[in-house]
């Protein structure tokens, strides 16, 4: 009896031990969170202004998409409103960076197919 207790007390001890060294590596690249820091109003300004500059080059992406054919226009309306929300909420937080979500769990598309 002692031996298997002792030989089950080993092999528990081997596999915990297994699990904190598989971890470390993990534990040792997990980034450290973003500092929030307080933007100044031209700051603020600054950034509004190329998040505008961006969101209508973008629209006029969609525009083309709809010209071309790629898109209906009730799909670019979509989009376009999605974009219009997106920087009402950029500018809610004051366009702090948002914190960067793993996204786990898609797909990879092969070359040539696509993601639906």
């Amino acid at each position: 009896m002692k031996v298997k207790k002792r030989l089950f007390l080993i092999i528990t001890a081997v596999v915990m031990l297994a699990m904190v060294l598989n971890a470390a590596p993990v534990l040792a690249n997990t980034p450290e969170p973003e500092k929030q820091v307080q933007f100044t109003e031209d700051q603020k300004k600054v950034l509004a202004d190329l998040y505008k500059e961006i969101f209508e080059l973008r629209k006029t992406v969609v525009d083309k998409y709809v010209e071309y054919g790629a898109m209906s226009k009730e799909t670019a309306e979509k989009v376009k409103s999605w974009m219009d929300e997106h920087y009402q909420r950029m500018e809610e937080r004051g366009f702090q960076p948002m914190e960067h979500r793993h996204h786990h769990g898609h797909k990879k598309v092969k070359e040539g197919e696509h993601q639906q």
